[in-house]
């Protein structure tokens, strides 16, 4: 017996990923939140500020 699935196509919005260096963190993050704002899925380095 075969087993048929369903063919669906789903939209999903583009991926970014900013590479650098956190010396440019103002940088990183502006553009983070430009592309952010624009739709897209952003990677990006991080940093949790209350530990560095």
């Amino acid at each position: 017996m075969r087993h048929q699935t369903a063919h669906t196509t789903v939209s999903r919005p583009p991926i970014v990923v900013l590479c650098g260096s956190t010396r440019y963190w103002e940088q990183l993050n502006e553009a983070n939140a430009y592309e952010t704002a624009a739709g897209r899925i952003v990677l990006a380095p991080g940093c949790n500020l209350i530990r560095c």
